[in-house]
């Protein structure tokens, strides 16, 4: 700043090195905490810039400020610049997280999906089953009943053949 610099020029300057340093150490904070969402979701120095937040204590800045050639500006921007940083490493870490976490819940959705599956067919194919042997036990609980009260009912149950002895027709 200037030597003979106005009191006026000299205040803002102030308040925005303090606004600066403020928004520096809340974003710091903010990746201390891990609590990146409170944090603008593009991370870049135009959105720091416009990043407001009055429960954070945040302000907006001029993009102009962070420019600036004074060596305390160079300082806060080299800060600003490894912070931004920082963050998008610690959100892409997240991301990939997030999206590692998606693909598992939704493979094991299909996963589930596929079993429940399985056990409906089991379920359809045991009540089949089950079905056929009530069949096969009524059918043989009826042959018993009409073979005790007619002689001519035979039961189809092949006989064991014995070896070298032909039928009538002439087969083994």
């Amino acid at each position: 700043m200037k030597p003979k610099a106005p009191a006026i020029a000299i205040r803002r300057r102030e308040a925005t090195l303090a606004a600066f340093r403020t928004k520096l150490e809340i974003l710091e904070r903010l990746l201390t905490d891990g609590e990146l969402h409170k944090a603008p979701a593009r991370l870049s120095v135009a959105a720091f810039t416009a990043w407001e937040d009055a429960e954070l204590g945040v302000v907006a800045l001029s993009r102009s400020v962070v420019y600036l050639d004074d060596s305390e500006y160079i300082e806060l921007r080299r800060n600003m610049e490894h912070l931004l940083e920082r963050a998008a490493q610690r959100k892409a870490r997240s991301n990939r997280r997030q999206n590692a976490e998606e693909s598992l819940k939704r493979r094991l959705a299909e996963f589930e999906e596929r079993a429940q599956c399985f056990a409906n067919q089991y379920s359809a194919t045991r009540a089949e089953l089950l079905a056929v042997k009530e069949e096969n036990v009524r059918l043989r609980e009826k042959l018993r009943r009409l073979s005790e009260f007619s002689p001519n009912v035979v039961a189809l149950v092949p006989r064991p053949r014995k070896l070298g002895v032909s039928d009538s027709n002439g087969n083994e």
